[in-house]
């Protein structure tokens, strides 16, 4: 479930310079052409108030198998004994045995950015997305992102697990597209869609610590370190996938209005009914859960109807009235099985 992480630590000023020479690079350039198969995908040396600082982007499923794939690899929490070793091995490939040992083992790093990423699969997922766009997911987040640049030297806000200024990004795309929009392997060369990717939808979110307030919370109680292997903690990674795709996504499945509304007249309640009645026809006057949240003049209450509606099993996001299709179930399910899973 871990896809990668930034981290960040104190280096000696000879450790720094060894590091500089080995990378050919200066104070505050970042270099981005590892060897293949190098879990360190961007690594930079930092000055600040004469103290340096090593920052590197670490790719997690390099660094847990060896090699890096195009799949995002779903794994049970990591042995970070095998992974200290790991991440030292990969560090000495790029600057020998000697700056490698006097740096801290992986665990012990401070976090920056962390990235979860996961697959699933899902029946209809052209329908599905579709209807996701009627979310408060952005738009720009259904669909997969355009191939990175092969560059020498790229700037941190383009790094690829840098958050940049807009933190908390959940990405959820088809996998399918995702591999015929140019990605590469590793090696550089073409990847070509097959048939295992044709109902698989691609999930990651990028979270940087500075918003991780659950996670600290959950440390504190607990009377953990805010180190890496902390904030890697099954419970703290699972929460914050959960966390972000109902604040995007939300629970409940999705209908065409039409089937919704005969949910709605089915409930018992009364009052309910006429509420939920006009949030849904709210909604559909807009064209989106979000469009509708801004055109409400009572924000919070608008969310309390939200959530009551999709407590009911319905989503707020409507299946397009011309479509043939009147019910999509909602992937959480398989999420939360997942999540589980990585938690056990």
């Amino acid at each position: 479930m871990i896809f990668g992480f930034n981290i960040i630590q104190g280096i000696a000023e000879d450790t720094a310079a060894a590091i500089l020479k080995a990378a050919g690079t200066e104070p505050g350039q970042y270099t981005s052409q590892p060897p293949v198969n190098n879990a360190i995908r961007n690594l930079c040396v930092n000055r600040a108030r004469n103290h340096y600082f090593l920052r590197v982007d670490v790719h997690a499923g390099v660094l847990l198998c060896g090699k890096e794939t195009t799949d995002i690899q779903w794994v049970r929490p990591p042995d970070f004994d095998r992974l200290d070793e790991s991440f030292r091995h990969h560090l000495s490939e790029l600057f020998g045995n000697r700056c490698a040992e006097s740096l801290l083992p992986l665990r012990n790093w401070t976090l920056w950015t962390l990235v979860y990423g996961m697959e699933i699969d899902a029946e209809h997922p052209g329908d599905l997305l579709r209807v996701l766009a009627h979310t408060d997911m952005p738009s720009a987040h259904l669909t997969p992102p355009a191939p990175e640049p092969r560059e020498k030297s790229v700037s941190p806000r383009h790094l690829v697990y840098d958050a940049g200024s807009d933190d908390r990004k959940l990405f959820l795309y088809s996998k399918k597209d995702w591999l015929l929009n140019g990605k590469k392997d590793y090696r550089g060369g073409p990847v070509s869609p097959d048939a295992e990717s044709e109902n698989t939808l691609r999930l990651y979110l990028i979270q940087k610590r500075s918003d991780m307030g659950y996670a600290k919370r959950f440390l504190e109680k607990f009377e953990m370190s805010g180190d890496l292997y902390s904030f890697l903690h099954p419970l703290v990674v699972t929460d914050g996938f959960l966390r972000a795709y109902m604040k995007a996504i939300g629970n409940g499945d999705f209908y065409r209005y039409d089937r919704a509304m005969e949910i709605i007249d089915d409930l018992s309640h009364s009052g309910s009914r006429k509420l939920l009645t006009c949030l849904l026809q709210n909604i559909r006057q807009e064209g989106s859960v979000a469009n509708a949240r801004l055109a409400s003049t009572d924000k919070r209450n608008f969310q309390k109807e939200l959530k009551l509606l999709r407590t009911a099993g319905i989503n707020g996001a409507l299946i397009e009235e011309q479509s043939s299709m009147e019910h999509l179930a909602n992937p959480l399910d398989e999420i939360r099985r997942k999540c589980r899973i990585y938690a056990e």
